[in-house]
């Protein structure tokens, strides 16, 4: 090892640091989002708020 080397890993900047909070938040958030989406389409076909052609693919993709 080169003398002037430290043995200590180094940390990674903060700024890559935010970054990887960030995006992780973000994606949590996309998440919830796409959640509430499904829940919103599933109460619409229920009710009848979406056309009948489109609720049958809807309910497939839904499961």
């Amino acid at each position: 090892m080169h003398p002037t080397a430290s043995t200590m890993p180094q940390q990674p900047p903060r700024l890559f640091t935010a970054l990887c909070v960030l995006t992780i938040v973000g994606n949590l958030g996309l998440i919830v989002v796409n959640l509430l989406k499904v829940g919103l389409l599933d109460a619409a076909i229920r009710n009848g708020g979406v056309g009948a052609d489109a609720s049958v693919y809807l309910n497939v993709l839904l499961g």
